[in-house]
């Protein structure tokens, strides 16, 4: 194992029109300090709610929409057993990866 843990991992191959992109003000990460971090901050916040607001309103429409499905005894059943098979296997998951 501390051969593994010694082992240099090879660098990845150099793309000269990466390099290019970067030094001209694409392909940047993070904060950049030479514009207002205020703003910055701003749009990614307002991102971050855009995202949410999507992802919450395809869940209730969802939710919506199989609340119409579940409402039959036999696709309930199917479900249930569906949702427990796979907690199941989550479980057996945790457990073989168990140290």
């Amino acid at each position: 194992m501390a051969a593994l843990c010694r082992r240099r991992i090879p660098d990845p191959p150099r793309d000269p029109g990466l390099a290019r992109s970067r030094r001209r003000g694409r392909g940047r990460r993070g904060l950049d300090p030479a514009v207002d971090q205020g703003l910055q901050l701003a749009i990614l916040v307002a991102t971050f709610a855009a995202a949410e607001g999507f992802w919450y309103a395809a869940y209730a429409l969802g939710g919506r929409h199989l609340a119409r499905h579940l409402a039959r005894p036999a696709l309930r059943r199917l479900f249930d057993r569906a949702t427990g098979a796979i907690f199941v296997g989550f479980g057996l998951g945790l457990l073989a990866g168990r140290p």
